[in-house]
């Protein structure tokens, strides 16, 4: 079982280094745990203003749904911050 723990580590740390780095600061010695990837995950949304794997905003910035298509799944989701989210990449581009 360390073994999986330790090649899932492993991993991490060579496709992502900051979320290794964060969860090696906060686990102080011990192993993750489960929330620590989504805190990361609110941290970097939050100090950034971005979202990720938004799978909306990469459809539409790859050209595969066009602005109406995007606004129409934003109205779908009524006025949260993830459908605001999608207002503003519409504004943006």
């Amino acid at each position: 079982m360390a073994d999986v723990a330790l090649r899932t580590y492993v991993f991490l740390d060579s496709l992502q280094p900051q979320l290794a780095a964060f969860i090696g600061t906060t686990a102080r010695g011990f192993l993750p745990v489960a929330g620590d990837a989504s805190m990361f995950i609110e941290t970097i949304e939050k100090r950034q203003g971005l979202k990720v794997a938004c799978p909306e905003e990469i459809a539409f910035r790859m050209g595969y749904i066009t602005a109406g298509d995007l606004e129409s799944l934003a109205a779908g989701l009524g006025n949260n911050n993830y459908a605001r989210y999608l207002r503003g990449v519409l504004q943006e581009s």
